[in-house]
């Protein structure tokens, strides 16, 4: 069987030619050999394994071959000629040429951030960035200005120690178990916007007064956890690269040292927090405790996923407190000392009566310095882009949640009307922007009170407003 259908871009292509030089060499053979580190394949497809001798003037000999490394080491490829004496038993070398490869295995693996921490699982578990938005958009990270600890703003170049932090994004670096003799690793970052750490409470710095380094390989298993930390609160600054390099070291002053391979990972600061609000009884978890409900929580953890700031809690931390608690805490902090500029909210049932509790207070920020409902906590310019409902229900009754939270530019108000407990209109600025009954559609004509938040497309188009609404 052949290999796969696509182009492995991890294949180094490599050349193969000989030069008769005008002599008669029909009968000579070509003997190609390796080490056991790499395997040889006829095309970048491994469509099948190179052969390891040809005969001229009889087989095709292949000019361009590819090299895949399967193991950490270093490995010779030889191109030999030979010819065998008269009676054909000798085999008598006539020339040869050889290429040292070495493998390297190398990777930097960014995770998504902690959230109400320190560590993971609270909620949300360990979860690996993919590899394909490594670049684009990228590694989502707080600014670090909050005070996560000991009364110190944890940006402060002298508060390290932090036991409480939970701003700073795991990045696991992989790299050989020792690195064979003219191999370097070296660390590098693109700007002062990010310092990196060797632990996530930030104890002995890597890159911080330095903007590369480098790295000794893991000799237990290769690999080794490092910490990224955004580091100003200039709103101008939105990019930043973490580099790792491969390079030959020649220890020779006269010759620059080689890239040999490299691992990039792009992070952005966040713009916004994304408070997800369950319904009575849903205890915030990844995954869910009941894997088959929860949906609010299900929408939030696949936000999580797709590179948000996401918080999601139980709506007993805004209820009966007129939006305090620690929802409302949490955005206090993300706007006022983590640079955060737009605040989405969204909820199931009681989830979506404690939204627009949540919204109201946040709201009163914003009333003129005479009115007595104002709030002073928030003094720093933010915008709410987005909020839904999903069959929101008031926290004092069983009522429907049908006013429009304040200050929304744009509300999702999703109800079905199959059960007592139920949702219903919002009204306010355009009726609310999305404001119908599902069981008026296909979908969801059969939905209840209990079944509306599981719903596939309940969930998806809540997650499409959001993310056509707000930017990471």
């Amino acid at each position: 069987m052949g290999g796969p259908w696509y182009a492995d871009n991890e294949l180094l292509p490599v050349e193969l030619s000989y030069d008769a030089g005008g002599a008669d060499l029909t009968g000579y053979k070509l003997r190609l050999s390796h080490g056991s580190s790499v395997e040889l394949w006829t095309t970048q497809k491994k469509d099948a394994l190179v052969a390891s001798e040809f005969t001229i003037g009889t087989d095709t000999i292949p000019t361009l071959i590819y090299v895949e490394g399967i193991d950490v080491g270093q490995s010779n490829i030889t191109w030999r000629l030979e010819k065998s004496d008269a009676r054909g038993f000798l085999i008598i070398p006539m020339d040869d040429d050889s290429v040292t490869l070495t493998v390297v295995n190398h990777d930097l693996k960014a995770y998504r951030p902690q959230t109400e921490g320190p560590g993971y699982g609270g909620p949300f578990a360990r979860t690996a960035v993919p590899f394909a938005v490594e670049e684009n958009p990228g590694v989502g990270i707080r600014r670090n200005g909050d005070d996560d600890d000991d009364g110190t703003a944890d940006l402060n170049p002298t508060d390290t120690g932090i036991i409480g932090e939970n701003d700073l994004i795991e990045v696991v670096l992989k790299a050989l178990l020792a690195s064979p003799d003219g191999i370097e690793y070296v660390l590098k970052r693109s700007n002062t916007n990010i310092n990196v750490w060797d632990g996530r409470v930030k104890t002995s710095p890597i890159l911080t007064s330095n903007d590369e380094a480098s790295i000794t390989p893991n000799s237990t298993d290769g690999e080794a956890s490092i910490w990224v930390e955004w580091a100003t609160m200039d709103s101008s600054q939105n990019r930043a690269t973490l580099t790792l390099e491969v390079r030959t070291d020649t220890n020779d002053p006269r010759t620059d040292d080689r890239l040999v391979f490299i691992d990039e990972l792009k992070f952005y600061p966040f713009s916004s927090v994304v408070i997800a609000l369950g319904g009575e009884g849903q205890i915030p978890a990844d995954p869910p405790l009941d894997s088959n409900n929860h949906g609010t929580f299900w929408t939030a953890i696949d936000e999580y996923r797709n590179g948000y700031d996401v918080h999601m809690y139980d709506e007993d931390v805004v209820a009966w407190s007129g939006g305090a608690g620690l929802a409302y805490d949490e955005i206090v902090a993300a706007i006022q000392d983590r640079g955060v500029t737009q605040v989405a909210i969204f909820g199931y049932s009681h989830g979506g009566g404690a939204t627009y509790e949540l919204a109201n207070r946040i709201y009163r920020n914003t009333l003129p310095q005479s009115d007595s409902d104002r709030l002073d906590d928030i003094t720093s310019p933010f915008t709410m882009p987005y909020t839904a409902y999903v069959d929101a229900i008031t926290q004092e009754t069983i009522g429907a949640e049908n006013r429009r939270p304040p200050m929304t530019a744009f509300h999702v108000n999703l109800y079905q009307t199959n059960s007592i407990a139920s949702g219903g209109l919002t009204g306010g600025p355009a009726n609310g922007d999305d404001d119908f009954d599902v069981t008026t559609r296909q979908w969801g004509i059969n939905l209840d009170h209990f079944t509306i938040d599981d719903e596939p497309n309940v969930r998806n188009w809540v997650k499409m407003r959001l993310e056509q609404k707000v930017a990471r």
